[in-house]
């Protein structure tokens, strides 16, 4: 790790060892606190951490750092590996965090009840959940590449959190309706807090008149010309952080007995209705028409919980389409816990199917990170990742999916195999022609350029031709169009040299009949005149076999170009007369 990053990790580090100690001068307990420095130096009791920094600007300076670069420093390889040791940052952090659990539980501790400090204090409860979550849960929606980066592989690391808690925090879990193996800070100083919250709200004057401000978090509510803020605002807060870590707990139970008795936000109500989607879940939500969408600011809410903000707020007002969007997003939850727990590293065989999965569902991102980080077989399915980019192209029009087709075709070339270069040449001419034009032509010219190496081969060279003219049928009076031509007539003339014997030798080669039955088509999808006097100039010299796909060319084009034609007898013409029709347009041509 360098230097740099050692340095960051200490800092973060040390920003939740200061929240903790926060929190528990907050909590304020006789029994925990050592009363003098010569205590604090012998006492075993609530010395949460060894850092004295109390500075709540670190608070700020974090701000809006998920998993991935809340700790990003942190070397999780390391952790899941080994067992925790109490020097470790994390074990200091659950320490510090069980021993208030147990002071809340076990010495009923006189908490500070100033407004400010309350929401303070539930402002650090959330970040310190969520960031013990982070270890013992999956996250709410499983990202593919933390997946692939074994991110949530946490059984070994949750046992050795659970059971060093169990050690500091000396209490059974048996308190009703804890869902997790570790209990809430939150939600027991909650318990301990709530009836003086109500009882100070019942005696509060709401008949003055309140200015709206905003704390140093982003967090906005109500003072009255004396600074002291509507206890209503607080109340509604307090009640949203709970529920938020409720919601991250998974603690249904307990989220549902709060809920019914608070005030909505459009925030908290879309939670309660997530809720409802988890099949243990006993309780009902029903959809609210509310305003406000959050006591909390929703900055704050999208950095440090963006996967649950961004379902939440899925779609804004339109509750039908939230709805849609949220069985969506679950449902590729669902598959993508089902392909992590699935897959293995000796196969590519899922992440083939998870690949056309991502097409399936337009995840393009997650299907080219699946194809770059996932089972090293996946780098050689080719076929595959090009219908993920070309499907993606077609979609998003990124320039980006053109850079990355560019890629996979030098790399697949560059494998020199008939079967992959088959399929590529399929790839590109059969599915390119719903791509932007300036798009499509750059990607054929650096396909026309890579292919070159592979032209020896007389059945690439076929179906180059054949994919040609598809592509030009959807894509007529282009520049792809022009490139795609000129390349089939020069392959096709060196083809020519190199299999019929020139002009001076007839043979017959065992794709001839199809090259030249492709390019009378493409002749004709171009209306290509020249080309196609050319080519029955080519058949009469070689004496070529004309079966009934060319016959069928022949007579098609002639019928298209020479209705001025005087011979009668052209139209009644069968496949046993080819050599009567190939003549007829030798002399009608002045061939």
């Amino acid at each position: 790790m360098s230097d740099s990053g050692e340095s960051t990790s200490s800092e973060e580090h040390l920003f939740l060892s200061g929240i903790l100690k926060e929190i528990g001068e907050v909590i304020k307990c006789n029994i925990c606190t050592p009363k003098n420095e010569e205590e604090l130096l012998t006492s075993s009791k609530l010395d949460l951490t060894s850092t004295t920094s109390t500075n709540s600007s670190r608070c700020k300076s974090f701000l809006g750092k998920d998993k991935n670069g809340f700790y990003s420093s942190l070397d999780q390889d390391t952790v899941y590996t080994s067992s925790l040791k109490e020097d470790n940052p994390i074990s200091q952090h659950i320490i510090g965090y069980s021993k208030l659990l147990h002071c809340v539980s076990t010495h009923k501790p006189n908490i500070d009840h100033t407004s400010t400090i309350l929401i303070d204090l539930f402002y650090k409860l959330f970040l310190v959940e969520k960031y013990i979550l982070d270890f013992l849960l999956d996250p709410e929606l499983l990202s593919v590449i933390d997946a692939l980066r074994g991110k949530y592989n946490n059984q070994k690391i949750k046992k050795d959190i659970i059971l060093l808690s169990q050690e500091y925090y000396k209490n059974n879990i048996s308190a009703l309706n804890c869902e997790q193996d570790i209990e809430s800070l939150t939600f027991k100083i909650y318990k301990s807090i709530i009836k003086s919250i109500e009882e100070i709200k019942d005696n509060n004057n709401s008949t003055q008149d309140y200015n709206v401000i905003q704390d140093s978090n982003g967090i906005q509510y109500s003072n009255d010309i004396n600074g002291n803020i509507n206890m209503d605002d607080m109340d509604d807060i307090v009640h949203e952080y709970v529920l938020i870590v409720l919601f991250m707990r998974k603690e249904s139970n307990r989220f549902h007995n709060i809920y019914k008795k608070v005030k909505h936000t459009s925030f908290s109500n879309r939670l309660a209705i997530l809720f409802t989607y988890n099949q243990d879940c006993e309780f009902t939500a029903e959809y609210e028409n509310i305003k406000k969408k959050s006591f909390i600011n929703i900055d704050l809410l999208n950095k440090h919980i963006p996967n649950i903000s961004r379902l939440v707020f899925l779609e804004n007002e339109d509750y039908e389409t939230w709805q849609r969007g949220i069985v969506y997003h679950y449902d590729w939850n669902d598959k993508v816990k089902l392909w992590m727990r699935n897959r293995c590293e000796t196969s590519c065989l899922l992440d083939k199917s998870m690949i056309e999965e991502c097409i399936k569902h337009k995840r393009f991102r997650d299907g080219w990170i699946i194809y770059k980080y996932g089972n090293k077989s996946i780098v050689n399915e080719f076929h595959k990742v090009i219908s993920l980019c070309i499907s993606a192209l077609r979609h998003t029009n990124e320039e980006i999916w053109t850079d990355r087709i560019i890629e996979i075709i030098k790399a697949a070339i560059k494998k020199n195999d008939f079967y992959i270069c088959m399929d590529l040449v399929e790839d590109i001419f059969y599915t390119l022609g719903g791509v932007s034009e300036s798009q499509r032509s750059r990607i054929i010219k650096h396909f026309i350029k890579e292919i070159r190496v592979m032209e020896n081969n007389e059945e690439i060279v076929t179906n180059i031709i054949k994919g040609i003219n598809e592509l030009c049928k959807k894509c007529i009076n282009t520049e792809t169009c022009d490139i795609c031509v000129e390349h089939a007539n020069m392959i096709y003339q060196e083809w020519k040299r190199n299999n019929t014997g020139g002009f001076f030798f007839k043979s017959h080669s065992k794709y001839e009949s199809e090259i030249y039955e492709n390019m009378l088509d493409m002749c004709d999808t171009v209306e290509d005149c020249d080309g196609f006097k050319n080519l029955c100039k080519d058949l009469v010299n070689n004496e070529a076999k004309i079966n009934k796909g060319i016959y069928k060319k022949l007579q098609t084009v002639h019928t298209k170009t020479c209705k001025d034609c005087k011979h009668g007898t052209c139209q009644t013409l069968k496949v046993k007369d080819n050599q009567q029709l190939l003549y007829h347009l030798f002399n009608g041509f002045n061939l």
